[in-house]
């Protein structure tokens, strides 16, 4: 019989880079990549960027307070569109 090589992966091999991709996600790296860009240049066009930061924030928190509000009735069965009056 033929040797049976161990495909394994080495993570000291990886780099710092694949590293964090693999821990934090591609996705997520693109998303927060974008927003940093988008923070940068919010000074060069005139907008203000602690304000741009506090609304970032506050959007966001309304999106939670949103999906929180989806998750009895999707648990449920009821459906996605039923939870939002909740809110």
């Amino acid at each position: 019989m033929g040797n049976i090589e161990n495909k394994t992966t080495n993570f000291g091999n990886k780099s710092e880079f694949k590293k964090l991709v693999d821990n934090f996600g591609l996705p997520r790296l693109i998303i927060a990549g974008f927003l940093l860009v988008l923070f940068i240049l919010a000074p060069f066009v005139g907008a203000d960027l602690p304000t741009q930061i506090t609304n970032t924030i506050n959007r966001f928190s309304w999106n939670a307070v949103m999906v929180l509000a989806m998750v009895p009735m999707v648990h449920s069965g009821c459906g996605l569109n039923f939870g939002l009056p909740l809110a």
